[in-house]
């Protein structure tokens, strides 16, 4: 599955410019029985991905009530002369996101690690695995 176009207009004019992934996020399947398999990695192109049940959003689940329409985002971050980093962040109050079994308060945007998992809702039904796209295998633990 893909999340955008890799190849996006440039202001107003009909030239494109190359997006390039920054990012994956792989979703665990059926985490509640022994039978939990990846479903297709999604690409990161966009520098903001909102999670959630409605349509609208980048990327959309609908798996468990206790998933908002607009959940929550993850953002990249760029710095001058350093790789981008990410932090995902809380959207909708009444509902809950863990990175790594560790719950987000509302307005706290956390900084993403390599494999950092992303759990949604209050069971885990809908459970990401984040991964930087410029990470070499040599380097992923």
């Amino acid at each position: 599955a893909r999340m955008a176009d890799e190849r996006q207009p440039v202001g107003g004019s009909d030239a494109v410019v190359e997006v390039k992934p920054w990012g994956r996020l792989t979703e665990k399947k059926d985490t509640n029985n022994n039978n939990a398999h990846d479903s297709p990695s999604l690409t990161l192109l966009k520098p903001a991905i909102i999670i959630g049940r409605r349509r609208d959003c980048d990327i959309v689940n609908d798996t468990d009530k206790a998933i908002s329409g607009r959940h929550c985002i993850i953002l990249r971050l760029d710095f001058p002369k350093s790789e981008c980093k990410a932090c995902v962040g809380l959207l909708s109050a009444k509902n809950c996101v863990y990175v790594n079994y560790t719950k987000l308060q509302p307005n706290q945007l956390h900084v993403l690690e390599h494999l950092d998992k992303i759990a949604l809702g209050n069971q885990g039904k809908a459970v990401y695995t984040f991964e930087y796209a410029n990470v070499k295998k040599r380097d992923r633990p």
